[in-house]
């Protein structure tokens, strides 16, 4: 075999282990009146344009691709916002597809609701409460999306005032960063190639 195929088949073998199958997140979500989603490994403030955010109540965002590293948990963090002295709400379907992990109900989904979520009012560390589910408030009607209307408190008509609240719910890692044996065995494949072409240029040298 010449040393280019050699070179390639351990390139190959190496490049399989390492990328193995990645799981991912995705979901659809709305808000009244605007939200953003974060990923993060940690719960603390936030800065960028966050994993998905909308703009426009009641209409659903979708996202997809979004990549789990193995052995780290991660949280969701939702910064939501309503703008004006009114009704408020947030709420999301999310999907894991892949090995390695799951959402705070033990499984691949998720959904808004009053016990997976915690919330506050004045940032992502004080959100530790129980939302409150405004399903039954009807100025929304159907927004395609099957998790609960939630918001940080009882954001009615009567109620409901400009500003944020927050929702945090965690995303656990059911796997250690090692790796799956297949990979292992990959690995090992593609240093052993190399290893064998070191030598051969040393015999050859």
């Amino acid at each position: 075999m010449s040393r280019k195929l050699v070179w390639l088949a351990c390139a190959g073998a190496l490049l399989a282990a390492v990328s193995g199958q990645a799981a991912t997140l995705s979901g659809k979500a709305t808000a009244d009146d605007q939200f953003t989603i974060y990923l993060a490994t940690s719960i603390g403030p936030q800065t960028g344009s966050g994993i998905v955010s909308g703009t426009a109540c009641c209409t659903p965002v979708s996202f997809s691709g979004i990549n789990l590293v193995d052995g780290l948990d991660y949280y969701l963090l939702v910064d939501a916002v309503n703008l004006t002295k009114s009704p408020a709400m947030f709420t999301a379907d999310l999907t894991i597809t892949g090995t390695g992990f799951t959402f705070s109900t033990g499984t691949k989904t998720l959904s808004t609701d009053t016990t997976h979520w915690t919330s506050g009012t004045t940032s992502f560390a004080s959100a530790t409460g129980t939302p409150f589910d405004l399903s039954s408030t009807a100025i929304w009607g159907s927004v395609l999306i099957s998790g609960a209307k939630i918001w940080a408190y009882n954001a009615n008509y009567a109620n409901g005032v400009a500003g944020h609240s927050y929702f945090v719910s965690k995303i656990s890692s059911t796997v250690s960063a090692v790796p799956e044996p297949t990979a292992a065995a990959l690995m090992l494949a593609g240093l052993a190639g190399i290893g064998m072409l070191s030598r051969r240029r040393r015999t050859a040298g």
